[in-house]
């Protein structure tokens, strides 16, 4: 394997490692509104629809967050 082809594995090495960071960071985030929604919708009452309109997505999308139990179960 020549020093050309081992830099560019380690540049992948690289990019990999930092592709799966950003993931988690996505995935924490995205529970983290997960909880939020949760609270609005439950405890503060806010309508799925006011809170669609705030993240710039359908009352559906609301609802899939809202009632998801997989995290529940855990």
């Amino acid at each position: 394997m020549g020093i050309q082809e081992e830099q560019l594995f380690k540049q992948l090495d690289r990019i990999q490692k930092d592709i799966e960071l950003q993931k988690k960071i996505l995935d924490d985030k995205l529970e983290q509104r997960k909880t939020v929604v949760r609270f609005c919708y439950n405890t503060k009452k806010v309508s799925a629809i006011k809170i669609a309109q705030a993240l710039n997505m359908t009352r559906q999308r609301v609802y899939v967050l809202i009632e998801d139990k997989k995290d529940e179960e855990e």
